[in-house]
């Protein structure tokens, strides 16, 4: 019974490792994709990334159904012909219109098609540290998960108790035979 124990132990460690191996693994790609291919890798939808200058804000609407739009000034790159600029207005975001100051740049995306259709990148709802937690955590889980074998083995000193039956009855008839002498066959 203590054999079929042991070996179901060893199963679930195994089984753990492997677990917490293929978390931090899956961690680390993510925090690599994160900080190092996402803003070198061009947007699926065939936009283009440039770098723009806000000149405006702008709130229209009424108090109920308030608009926010913003005024740009970015370079764009048609084939065959030298970098354009373009100045172009588009209702954004509260969020967005919120966070920009005029003059400062910022990270768009461009429809090459139509230069004036454009988006800005940076997620103004999210924080750069919650782009990262996903990997950080999947990492941490898969490291506790790796080492969770080993604390719980060395915590409940599982090596102590698994001793085989026949030296266990060797170590008590010795001592047996310490304390009474000779008197026990």
């Amino acid at each position: 019974m203590i054999i079929q124990q042991h070996n179901i132990w060893r199963d679930k460690r195994q089984v753990s490792r492997i677990i917490g191996a293929l978390l931090t693994i899956a961690g680390g790609l993510v925090v690599a994709f994160e900080s190092f291919f996402y803003m070198r890798l061009p947007p699926s939808d065939g936009f283009i990334r440039a770098e723009a200058t806000v000149l405006s804000h702008e709130q229209r609407g009424t108090f109920r159904e308030p608009a926010f739009s913003l005024t740009l000034q970015y370079r764009i790159k048609v084939e065959n012909e030298p970098e354009t600029q373009i100045r172009s207005g588009r209702r954004v975001q509260f969020e967005v219109y919120y966070a920009l100051e005029d003059g400062e740049t910022v990270m768009i995306e461009y429809n090459p098609h139509d230069p004036f259709e454009w988006r800005v990148t940076y997620h103004f709802s999210r924080s750069a540290i919650n782009d990262y937690a996903l990997g950080v955590i999947m990492i941490t889980l898969g490291l506790f998960s790796i080492t969770l074998p080993t604390i719980i083995r060395l915590a409940s000193r599982e090596d102590d108790f698994g001793k085989p039956i026949d030296e266990e009855r060797s170590l008590q008839k010795e001592q047996m035979v310490e304390a009474y002498g000779d008197k026990i066959t």
